[in-house]
């Protein structure tokens, strides 16, 4: 009888060990390429001021979400946001008289303002946050 050679076996655990660090390494590497950046903590604020007595404000809000809400004037609002993050305020004037004026503030620096002296009218400010 010719003698044959048999092929060495793995065993049963050693392939599971093998087939998990496997799909370890997989999802490392999967994970690395996916993982968001590390998000920065930015100061935004809004600032509304005016001779109108009140307004009606639209703003995006710290979780991204948007408000909408009628205020007495000056108004003021902060929030923490990460960067790139889009942040949009308006405001219209809620008489037929006086006027509005939107500020939009990112770590103290100005980013936008506008302001509006119509009947009712309608100021409004927006940028990302770099």
């Amino acid at each position: 009888m010719a003698n044959k050679k048999q092929k060495p076996k793995t065993s049963p655990i050693l392939a599971g060990c093998l087939i998990l660090f496997a799909a370890l390494i997989v999802v490392s590497v999967v994970s690395s390429i996916f993982r968001p950046h590390q998000v920065e903590s930015h100061s935004a604020t809004y600032v509304v001021t005016g001779t109108a007595s009140t307004a009606s404000l639209t703003y995006t809000n710290a979780s991204g979400g948007t408000e909408q809400n009628e205020v007495s004037l000056p108004w003021k609002h902060e929030m923490k946001v990460g960067t790139g993050r889009f942040l949009y305020i308006s405001a219209q004037n809620k008489s037929d008289y006086g006027t509005v004026k939107v500020e939009l503030y990112v770590d103290d620096g100005l980013v936008q303002s506008a302001s509006s002296d119509a009947q009712y009218g309608i100021a409004s400010a927006n940028g990302r946050v770099k």
